[in-house]
Formats: C-alpha cells, structure tokens, sequence
C-alpha cells in the first residue's frame, strides 16, 4: 500500500498534467507559484497535510482530494444513470453531477454520513409535505377579494 504522501504526489503529478502543467496551474490560479508546484511534483519539497489542504483550497477542489488514490476512485459517467436521470432535466443533472463528483472522492464513513443525512431529509420533507397537504384548504374554497386578500367563499 502507497504511503499518503506518495498518494498526494501522484495525484498533484495527475491534477498538474490535466490542467497543462505547472506554468497554467500558476497562470490559473495566481496565489500558487509554477515553480513552487514543480519542486513538489519532482520531490524536491515534501507534499504535507498542510500544503495539500491549501493547494486544494487554491484550486477549488473537494478537501482531501490529494490524499484519495484518484486512481481507485470510479469516475462515473452521467450516461451510465440513464435509466435514473432521463426524467431530469439539464441543472438537476448538472446538480447531481456535481454531487456524485463530491461523494466518490470521500471516505467510507464521510460517505455513510452523507447517507444518512439525505436519507434524514428525504423522510423530513416527505413527512412535512404530508402535512401540508393536510392542511391545505380544498381547491376553490379561498378566492380573492378587492384589497387582494383570499377570503373563504360564502356559501348560498
């Protein structure tokens, strides 16, 4: 097993090679200096806890994203949910995209928590719904008056 700091490496090596190398990872994100990344990338400077958090920051990408072998992370494809996406439309989509994204690069137990709070509001919003529609008055039972407020109608 790679120890983390090999894993942060390669996986800077992999980020610097798919923006174009470490002179656009600079002239992109202008706080991070080319050559500082290259005396990473070639070992000259060790890739710590603190320097990958910061970089991660820097480049807008999801928190420990260095220390998760991105090799052995399944990048998914939204084609491959066909069957689970074609009622959604172009930014829910986009949404989950961009939620799956986030979720593949956590670990185990972040995962399980993510879980249980989307299964926690799902059951919340389901039963708030419920009451709602509880409450809800009967369709035509209010209209609207003069001054723009919804009265009950009067029955004959």
């Amino acid at each position: 097993m790679m120890e983390i700091k090999e894993i942060r490496v390669m996986n800077l090596i992999a980020f610097v090679r798919q923006e174009g190398g470490a002179a656009k990872v600079a002239r992109k994100f202008p706080e991070i200096d080319a050559s500082y990344i290259s005396q990473l990338v070639n070992k000259h400077r060790p890739f710590g806890e603190k320097s990958a958090r910061r970089i991660e920051a820097l480049c807008n990408l999801p928190n420990l994203y260095f220390d998760t072998n991105q090799n052995e992370v399944t990048q998914f494809d939204i084609k491959d949910f066909s069957r689970l996406t074609d009622k959604l439309n172009a930014p829910q989509r986009a949404q989950l995209e961009e939620l799956l994204s986030y979720f593949v690069v956590l670990n185990d137990n972040n995962k399980k928590l993510v879980l249980d709070l989307t299964r926690n509001f799902y059951e919340s919003d389901t039963k708030l719904n419920s009451i709602a529609r509880m409450r809800a008055p009967p369709a035509g039972l209010l209209e609207g008056n003069d001054n723009g407020r919804r009265t009950e109608r009067k029955k004959a």
